[in-house]
Order: structure tokens, then C-alpha cells, then sequence
């Protein structure tokens, strides 16, 4: 088992410390007695059933190594428990015979075995059939779109006992979604607690809500089109906007010529997702010049946001 961290993005809000049992290996691995590819393969009994000794075999693997990594993986958090949550098969619930659903069957088996663990298995569950990706490419995918940032979102719903869940036991900010909100009422045993020393300044280097602590602050230079200067100028970005004028515009035009008109602002805040959406919202009128890998990720956005518009037309 290995360690490893997903990095936040667009679709991840934190960084999030991952374990992987081992890399899957493509090119007819899956054929393979005793490889993982192979009892993935198994497990999923699709589109060809397999004897039932053959499937008790696979599971049996399976199982075999949830119980072996997710007591490591507990203790490797910190954390006093974990709920287990399986990602769905990609077509509805319906779809599939008993015998195609061993994977979410194994693990509910195993994890009653073990101390620390919570059944979240049935937490998120396929209303919308996807395509099969292992079988898309000769035919056999199913119907349904492959896979797309979102789809689980899309496809699936999503139990209370997954939204708002925060593993980092950290004491961070957490917010939750109104339309999250079960029930609301008065604690009258609960008494008032102030705000913690750092509250008004929690938001003070970001835009929006969402606070990378670990994230340094970024000094942000832009230029903006005459169509969409006023509107800056009276509704700043940030409370760090500052004009750029003098010697500073005299550097910033010498070097960048092609932008006439318009005016220079410089922002200092965190990275993160309401960042990039507010500096790309502007379109064309907005262009940013500094530092390189805000620029970078913008430029990723619009040329994939291109990419998915040019398909519609096909």
C-alpha cells in the first residue's frame, strides 16, 4: 500500500491525503491469473459470468486485503473511525444481477469484521445509467455519457452522511450547503461560544469563502479592457486592489504592447476556486499577466471550456 495526496482543484477543495493498493496495469493484465487487474475483472462479472468457485476466489482476494490496509489506513489518519464509501458501477442500481454487485457485497462483509469502520456503502447510489469505459471502446458501453468532471454528482445520489463530512479533525471552517440543512433548531443547552481570535481575519487574503491555509498568497497583476475598467474600479476584486499607474503602467505596457487602453490592477490573495472563476468571468476584458500559474490555469479552463463548446458543433 502506498501513500499519496490528491492535490486540490477545481473539483477538490483540499488536498486530500489517498492510499492506492497498487497501480493498475492495462494491456491484457486483466487476463492474468492472480494479478489485481484480474480480480477486478472477476469481480465485476461482466459482460461474461464466471463459475461461482472462480468468483469465490476473487472475493475472498479482495477481502484478504481490505483487511489487511483499512486498519492501516485508520491508523495512518489519526483518525478514531472511517466511514467506507464505494463509487456505484456505472449503470443504475437495477441494472446489474446480485452476483455483478461482489465488490460493494465484499467490502460491507469485510468492514463488519473490523473495529473502527461505519457501512457507507450504499452512501452514493447510480440513478443514471454512464458508460461502461472499460467496454466503450469495441462497442458493448452501454448507454450513457463516459466519464466528465462531475458525473457522480450527476449520475448519482448523494447521502447526507457524505456531504459535510471533513476528515481533518483539524479544526478548520466548515460550510454547509443550505439545501444540505435537514433540521434547524434552538439548543437551549448549549451556551454561546465566541468566535475564534482569528475569525475576521479568516477571509481577509482570499476571495470567496474557500481558505487553502497551507496556500501562500499570490501577488496578482491583470489588465482590464476601457468595456469592463469602471465597473472594477467601483466593485474591486479584493480589498488588496491597488491601481498601477506611473513608472509601474510605463513597465507593464513597454512589455505587454498589444494591450491598448485599459488600465493595470494588481490583487494579493490565496489560490483558490473563487479566485480563478472571478478572474475568468470577465471573458476577454480581463487578462492576467502575473504569475505564471494563475495564468496557466486559466488558460487550461478556457482552452478545455473550447475544446468540450467545438464538440457541440460536430
Amino acid at each position: 500500500m502506498e501513500e499519496f495526496v490528491i492535490s486540490a482543484n477545481n473539483c477538490l477543495r483540499h488536498n486530500t491525503k489517498a492510499f492506492t493498493h497498487s497501480d493498475y496495469h492495462g494491456g491484457g493484465n486483466w487476463k492474468i491469473q492472480g494479478t489485481v487487474e484480474n480480480m477486478i475483472c472477476t469481480i465485476k462479472n461482466h459482460p461474461d459470468p464466471y463459475p461461482q468457485s472462480v468468483l469465490n476466489n476473487a472475493t475472498m482476494r479482495l477481502s484478504a486485503i481490505l483487511a489487511e490496509e483499512l486498519p492501516q489506513i485508520l491508523q495512518a489518519t489519526g483518525l478514531q473511525n472511517l466511514r467506507v464509501c464505494v463509487i456505484p458501477r456505472s449503470k443504475r442500481e437495477d441494472y446489474f444481477e446480485d452476483n455483478q454487485k461482489l465488490f460493494r457485497a465484499t467490502i460491507q462483509q469485510t468492514i463488519r469484521t473490523l473495529n473502527g469502520f461505519e457501512d457507507g456503502t450504499y452512501d452514493i447510489i447510480r440513478h443514471t445509467n454512464t458508460a461502461t469505459t472499460h467496454l466503450s471502446r469495441s462497442g458493448r458501453g452501454g448507454e450513457g455519457p463516459m466519464p466528465y468532471c462531475g458525473i457522480t454528482k450527476d449520475t448519482c445520489t448523494i447521502s447526507n452522511n457524505v456531504y459535510g463530512r471533513d476528515t481533518s479533525n483539524d479544526g478548520k471552517i466548515l460550510t454547509f450547503a443550505l439545501d444540505r440543512i435537514v433540521e434547524l433548531f434552538p439548543s437551549k443547552n448549549q451556551d454561546f461560544e465566541n468566535p475564534p481570535e482569528y475569525f475576521d481575519e479568516h477571509f481577509d487574503d482570499i476571495i470567496g469563502v474557500t481558505n487553502y491555509v497551507e496556500n501562500p498568497i499570490l501577488h496578482i497583476v491583470f489588465w482590464i479592457s476601457n468595456f469592463s475598467k469602471d465597473y472594477v474600479l467601483t466593485k474591486p476584486l479584493h480589498g488588496s486592489q491597488k491601481k498601477i499607474s506611473g513608472e509601474g503602467e510605463t513597465k507593464l505596457r513597454e512589455k505587454y504592447p498589444s494591450l491598448s487602453g485599459g488600465a493595470f490592477f494588481s490583487i494579493d490573495c490565496k489560490r483558490n476556486y473563487e479566485l480563478i472563476r472571478e478572474l475568468s468571468s470577465f471573458g476577454q476584458n480581463l487578462l492576467v499577466l502575473l504569475p505564471k500559474e494563475i495564468q496557466d490555469e486559466i488558460i487550461k479552463e478556457i482552452s478545455q471550456m473550447f475544446e468540450k463548446y467545438s464538440k457541440l458543433k460536430d
